[in-house]
């Protein structure tokens, strides 16, 4: 799936991912691996396109919780195996870096500098590829 939003110009916007098909949805869905150049157009017709790499093969959780139960205490990325030369870094709302890892051996403890972090939203950048243009971002939240 990918979601795109929009901002400025004049609504209402149309979206492609194909840049044939256009739909008023801003969601896409039942789509295959692969590079997609997501397109967004205005009432104006002012057109944006951004290239987006899709990878079904990765799961990557939204939330956490850290408690001890042996449940969900840690966060990690399913299918991460396929990009050893992966970077993944965690940050809070204000853009402080709180975690990275680098390579496809990773989970994330809800700790930083050795202290658990509360229940909150951060958000996550996770570069795939050494050249940086496979690039993932999201946010997580730790629920306690």
């Amino acid at each position: 799936m990918i979601e795109v939003f929009a901002s400025g110009g004049v609504q209402p916007y149309v979206y492609s991912y194909d840049g044939d098909t256009w739909q008023t949805s801003n969601i896409f869905t039942n789509l295959p691996s692969g590079v997609y150049t997501i397109s967004i157009m205005d009432d104006n017709y002012c057109l944006i396109s951004k290239e987006i790499f899709l990878d079904e093969s990765l799961s990557i959780p939204n939330f956490f919780t850290p408690n001890g139960d042996g449940y969900n205490d840690t966060w990690v990325i399913t299918g991460l195996y396929h990009y050893p030369d992966a970077v993944v870094q965690i940050f809070d709302r204000f853009g402080k870096k709180l975690y990275s890892s680098t390579g496809a051996d990773f989970s994330w403890d809800g700790t930083y500098a050795g202290k658990e972090l509360p229940s909150e939203t951060y958000w996550y950048v996770i570069t795939l590829d050494s050249n940086k243009k496979q690039v993932l971002k999201g946010s997580i939240t730790i629920k306690r």
